[in-house]
């Protein structure tokens, strides 16, 4: 026999370990639990920072009292968001308190939030520019409190201001 060549079994041999297999199959559990943790959410407002745990995922608030609190580039404004909590009991220990994380997963500049309460939060954000263009696909301008003007508004206020400076002229 050659060094590569397994050697081949015998028919009661063979038929042996083809049952040892087929037992450990059928006697495996059909469904097994894993320790998963899913993806933090991809569209937390700004201000705010994704996470996730076994509690579920959500946004936590970057709060901040002053500009030396965030990181560069950022600084802290107040912004509106929608303040809740989660309690998250943990499995390892039952008989633990549970764990209170506080969430601001959408920004409530209507003052409506489907769930929490709307508040004022002093958060790191980057700061607001006066025009932003977002890769040819239109311009925003975003307005003191974070929220963004509607362009169609924006283009109507320059539309009218421009028909009165005509106007005004066409008077003289």
């Amino acid at each position: 026999m050659h060094r590569h060549e397994l050697p081949v079994p015998t028919t009661a041999h063979g038929a042996v370990w083809v049952f040892v297999v087929a037992l450990g199959v059928l006697l495996s559990p059909s469904t097994s639990r894993a320790d998963v943790v899913g993806p933090p959410p991809d569209d937390c407002p700004a201000g705010t920072e994704a996470r996730s745990s076994h509690c579920g995922s959500y946004c936590v608030p970057r709060l901040c009292a002053g500009d030396g609190d965030c990181d560069d580039g950022q600084t802290c404004q107040p912004r509106q968001l929608c303040r809740d909590s989660i309690e998250c009991q943990g499995g390892w220990d039952p008989d633990a308190a549970p764990t209170i994380i506080e969430t601001a997963n959408q920004s409530c500049a209507a003052g409506d939030c489907p769930a929490g309460t709307c508040e004022s939060t002093d958060v790191c954000a980057e700061p607001p520019q006066a025009f932003e263009v977002d890769q040819g696909c239109g311009c925003r301008y975003p307005s003191r409190d974070g929220r963004e003007a509607d362009p169609l508004k924006v283009i109507a206020l320059l539309a009218l201001t421009l028909a009165a400076l005509g106007r005004r002229r066409a008077v003289r």
